[in-house]
């Protein structure tokens, strides 16, 4: 299981301070199964992070619930889950292509990235409608994503424990 969490620092701060300067929070309750007991770390993982053109390799710290034995992942709030990319490389690598038609990724990874993303506007714009960040959405729909894509941009991760929309983590996710 993987839960966000915003450690105040950016994509390069958090890999240069590495995992012995970050302070991690201590979990007492479990996402898993909600019981209130302390969750003990258990030890990191490497992830690739893709920033821009540079590729770095982060350490995602673990706990353990010793009440139902799930682990869980503490994932830095600049990381979307299942992508390499960070969520604000992505977003930019996605407004570079339709604003200018350039772009610093392959056709492919582009072609991916635009086609989940399309598919899931329709949700974006449902989600930023209850919040009331959308109030009018332009037809085209170049302009549309672009809009959308502002407007995630500006959004920055909230409390991890929040109940609200977690549209900053989960806009790129199958079906929202």
């Amino acid at each position: 299981m993987q839960i966000h969490w915003d450690f105040k620092l950016s994509p390069v701060q958090y890999v240069h301070q590495g995992r012995e300067k970050i302070t991690f929070p201590l979990l007492l309750e479990c996402p898993a199964c909600r019981a209130r007991v302390r969750l003990y770390r258990h030890g990191f993982y490497l992830r690739n992070i893709l920033i821009g053109q540079d590729d770095f390799k982060i350490d995602i710290c673990r706990y353990l619930c010793r009440s139902c034995g799930v682990t869980v992942s503490l994932l830095p709030s600049f990381l979307l889950q299942h992508f390499q990319r960070s969520r604000d490389s992505l977003l930019q690598t996605l407004r570079t292509h339709l604003t200018s038609g350039h772009s610093c990724v392959s056709r492919q990874m582009l072609a991916f990235y635009l086609i989940r993303f399309r598919r899931n506007m329709n949700a974006l714009v449902f989600r930023f409608r209850e919040l009331g960040l959308l109030l009018k959405i332009p037809d085209d729909e170049n302009e549309k994503a672009i809009k959308l894509i502002t407007l995630l941009l500006d959004t920055l991760p909230g409390d991890p424990n929040s109940t609200g929309p977690q549209i900053h983590i989960n806009f790129m996710a199958l079906s929202l």
